[in-house]
């Protein structure tokens, strides 16, 4: 079962139960006091198939804005990638990304043209969580 944007994980015999920030022992435990209502012993595997929760944000002149989510940290580059690239209008030499810390926004320029090209590399970033990337 997976994990709802809510953190909750829906079961049928008890319906909501709340997952996020729980380790995995700890959920196994949860959901075999409840089954305790209904089976003598119960006994739950939890396995960890795939962490979700790193998500950064693409919008602006790209072929598919949004979000999107991976497994691990990206760069700025394959993000774009998988956001399907500038659109023919789009100024890719303008490009930021916003990372909120929250003490406020930090912005950082990403020419893309320039990375392309091998120049200044070293604007490709490792994106963290919540990062949101405009191509004007």
């Amino acid at each position: 079962m997976l994990v709802r944007p809510d953190g909750r994980i829906s079961f049928p015999s008890f319906q909501d139960m709340q997952a996020a920030g729980l380790a995995p022992g700890d959920i196994k435990q949860e959901i075999e006091v409840e089954l305790k209502k209904y089976i003598e012993v119960p006994n739950v595997t939890v396995i960890v198939e795939a962490i979700q929760s790193y998500r950064v944000f693409v919008t602006g002149k790209v072929g598919k804005p949004g979000a999107i989510m991976a497994e691990k940290p990206i760069t700025v580059l394959q993000a774009l990638s998988l956001a399907g690239g500038c659109l023919d209008f789009a100024n890719p030499a303008e490009t930021v990304v916003i990372r909120n810390t929250g003490a406020g926004n930090l912005l950082f320029r990403f020419n893309y043209l320039d990375v392309i090209k091998g120049k200044n590399f070293n604007q490709n970033m490792m994106l963290r969580s919540g990062d949101v990337i405009v191509v004007p």
